[in-house]
This record gives structure tokens, sequence and C-alpha cells, in this order.
């Protein structure tokens, strides 16, 4: 009896072993995916919805091992930094459509929020694209 009872908790830390080790591949591989997945999305893609899924991003590198939060450290880092500066265009964006002042001011206004506009995601180049149309109307006629 006692072999059988040697062989059953063989199996059973055999098999946590290999469960422990697939589920910590799949967290990593579920982190290359989700990294790869939202850089694609970058140029196309909502703020919010960008902001959503560092988040969830963030979270899964969380539970990484140290040595593997090392590996992706760099990636992680640098998504961060493209997320933030959408974020910092959307609002010189949003800063510069709120501004009012002279027809020569609101020119030069202008030309800077083209540069802003360019860089953000289609889905909020969508959202601005009326108030910039109307501003370049307003700015063509010369009016306020």
């Amino acid at each position: 009896m006692l072999p059988l009872e040697i062989l059953i908790a063989g199996i059973v830390l055999v098999s946590a072993v290999i469960m422990f080790l697939f589920w910590h591949f799949f967290r990593t591989s579920r982190l290359h995916q989700a990294l790869s997945e939202i850089n694609r999305q970058l140029p196309t893609e909502s703020l919010e919805q960008l902001k959503s899924r560092y988040l969830k991003v963030y979270g899964l590198y969380l539970h990484l091992s140290e040595g593997r939060k090392r590996k992706v450290y760099n990636q992680l880092s640098q998504l961060r930094e493209q997320v933030e500066e959408l974020l910092r265009s959307q609002k010189k964006v949003e800063e510069l459509l709120g501004k009012s002042g002279t027809l020569e001011q609101r020119r030069r206004w202008y030309d800077e929020l083209q540069l802003y506009y360019q860089r953000l995601p289609l889905k909020e180049q969508e959202k601005w694209y009326a108030q910039i149309v109307h501003l370049k109307q307003s700015l063509e006629r010369g009016s306020s």
C-alpha cells in the first residue's frame, strides 16, 4: 500500500509542477500578446481604450517574477511613454481649441494645433475634427 501512496503523491507533485509552469509561462505569453496588440492599436484606438489596455498590461506585468519583469520593462516603459505623449497631445489640442485671442494669435495657435492633432490616434482625431474645421473656416473668413 505504501508504494501506491508514494506513486499517487508523485503524480500529484508532478501535476502541480506542470500546472505551475504552464500558468507561469501562460502569463508571460499573455503579457507579450497584450503588448503587441496595444502597440498595433496606438495609431487608431481611442485614448480611453489605450489607457484601459495599458492598465491591464501593467497588471499582468506586476504578476511576473523579477527576472521576467526586467526582460519586459523596456517595452512597457516605451509603451507608457507613448501613451503619455498621446495624452499630452490631446490635452494640448483641447487647450488650443479653448483659447481666444486676436486673429493673428489664433492663426499661430491653429498651426500649432495641427501639429498636435496629427499625433493623435484616428479615433481621437475624429472627435476633434468638427471643431478644427470650424476654427479653420472662421480663420479663413477672418472672423472670431
